[in-house]
């Protein structure tokens, strides 16, 4: 994936509104990442050496 901006420049403070509603489920998606990592990763590993089951028929 590429990268919309450069990520290695200094970062600038600033005031941001946000959703709260969208806010909250941010911080819920990465709960549950933290909570399921493991399970994640193992999950990718298991790709990375076997491939998925359609990696044979699909065109892209």
């Amino acid at each position: 994936m590429t990268a919309l901006c450069n990520l290695h420049v200094k970062k600038n403070v600033t005031n941001l509104s946000i959703n709260s509603d969208l806010l909250k489920k941010a911080k819920e998606m990465k709960n549950w990442e933290s909570k399921n990592k493991t399970s994640i990763s193992i999950y990718n590993e298991k790709i990375a050496k076997n491939g998925t089951f359609s990696d044979e028929i699909r065109s892209f």
